[in-house]
C-alpha cells in the first residue's frame, strides 16, 4: 500500500527533468552563498546541468580538513574557496564563475535565484530579513545539514505564506560539533552530496513549474534522515 511502481515513478518524473533547458537561464546570474561542503557541490551540480552564470560568495580559504567533504583537493589548500572553486569548474567544465572572497550579508545585492549554503543560522536570518519583500528574489533554496540528516527549503521570500512557513522552522545555532577522526568534518561527503542533489532538483522542478512543464511547484520543505533512511516532503500550510 502506498508504493509506486518504478515505471510510474520514471514516467512521472522524467518529463520535466528531460525538458530542463539551461539556456533559459543563459543571461541570468544565480547566486550561491557559501562555497563550503554544500555550496561547492551545488555549484558543481548547477554547472553540470548547463548553468553558466554563477556568483559565489565565501570569505574563507581551503583548509586541510575541507578536503574530506568538499570539492577541493590538496593543491587548493590555502586558496580562497571562491577562487579554488572557479579553478576547478574552469578546468573540468570550461566555465568561469564570478567568485567573491567576501561574506554575503544583508547589504549584498541578490538576484532572482539564490542558493543559501551558509553555516551560521544567525547569518542566514539576517540575509533572509533583507530578502523579504525586496522585490528581487523569487526563489531561495536553503540547505541545512547535520551529521546524519539534512533539510532543503525552497521558498519565495515575497510570498507571505512562504515567509511564515520558513520562519516557523527557524532555530538557533546548535553548538559546534567536535571534529571527527584526525580533525575531519563529522558531516560525511554522502550527506553533503545528497543535500546538494536535492537542492538542485528542487531548482529544476521550480523551473519546470515556471515553464508550465510541471503541475506542482516543489515542496517547500524536504527532510531526509539516514538512521534509518527516511525522506519527507512538506508543503507549508498543508494539513
Amino acid at each position: 500500500s502506498g508504493s509506486v511502481s518504478p515505471e510510474y515513478a520514471m514516467s512521472s518524473k522524467s518529463t520535466w527533468l528531460e525538458q530542463f533547458d539551461a539556456s533559459s537561464f543563459a543571461e541570468e546570474t544565480i547566486y550561491i552563498l557559501g562555497a563550503g561542503s554544500v555550496g561547492s557541490a551545488v555549484a558543481d551540480a548547477l554547472a553540470r546541468i548547463g548553468i553558466r552564470k554563477l556568483r559565489v560568495y565565501d570569505p574563507d580559504r581551503v583548509a586541510e580538513h575541507n578536503v574530506t567533504n568538499q570539492l577541493y583537493g590538496m593543491p587548493h589548500i590555502g586558496l580562497p574557496k571562491s577562487y579554488a572553486l572557479g579553478e576547478i569548474l574552469g578546468q573540468q567544465l570550461g566555465i568561469t564563475i564570478d567568485g567573491r572572497e567576501a561574506e554575503a550579508g544583508p547589504e549584498t545585492g541578490l538576484g532572482r535565484i539564490v542558493f543559501m549554503c551558509l553555516e551560521p543560522m544567525q547569518v542566514r536570518r539576517r540575509i533572509w530579513d533583507a530578502m523579504k519583500y525586496n522585490g528581487a528574489t523569487e526563489l531561495l533554496v536553503e540547505v541545512r545539514i547535520m551529521p546524519d540528516q539534512g533539510r532543503v527549503y525552497t521558498v519565495n521570500p515575497q510570498l507571505p505564506s512562504d515567509i511564515v512557513g520558513w520562519e516557523a522552522n527557524w532555530y538557533d545555532d546548535p553548538p559546534a560539533p567536535e571534529p571527527g577522526h584526525c580533525g575531519r568534518s563529522r558531516t560525511a561527503r554522502p550527506i553533503v552530496m545528497e543535500a546538494a542533489a536535492k537542492a538542485v532538483l528542487q531548482f529544476m522542478q521550480w523551473a519546470a513549474f515556471q515553464a508550465g512543464q510541471e503541475e506542482e511547484p516543489p515542496a517547500q520543505e524536504l527532510l531526509f534522515f539516514v538512521r534509518p533512511w527516511r525522506v519527507y516532503a512538506n508543503r507549508f500550510g498543508a494539513e
